[in-house]
This record gives structure tokens, sequence and C-alpha cells, in this order.
């Protein structure tokens, strides 16, 4: 089911001021962390996001705020 792009609308100037200030307070509401990992370390990171789908960085993530929130289940990946 495609979409005609001929029949979407551009939004109104209200509804962009609406867009835009949502995505300013979204990008705001990051910061951002920098570590000192091994390589290796790095390295299994890396290949463990691979195996789920992911960036290594937004793997990582992941792991952080399952870790905070208390849903962190252990995965055996080999």
């Amino acid at each position: 089911s495609s979409v005609d792009r001929k029949s979407i609308r551009r939004p109104s100037r209200k509804d962009q001021a609406v867009f835009k200030k949502a995505a300013k307070n979204y990008l705001n509401s990051q910061t951002k962390m920098n570590i000192r990992i091994g390589r290796e370390e790095l390295d299994i990171i890396k290949e463990r996001a691979a195996l789920d789908g992911l960036k290594y960085q937004t793997y990582v993530k992941s792991i952080l705020h399952k870790f905070i929130t208390g849903q962190l289940i252990e995965k055996k990946y080999r």
C-alpha cells in the first residue's frame, strides 16, 4: 500500500512550530557521555549489537537503560 506523495499536504506553520519545538526539546533532553573501554570489550559489544541488529552505541544505551530500570535479563551468546 503505497502513499501518493501528492496527497500529502505540508503541515501548517503552527504545526511545524510544534514539531520543531518537540524535536528541540528531545535533543536538549539527551546528553553525551564518553567512556574508555578496552578494545576487546568494545569488539564484543559491537559483535553482540550486530546480533541484535543495533548500532553499538544504541546497544550500550539499551543495556544501561535496562540495568537502571531493573529490566536487564542476561542473554547467553556463546
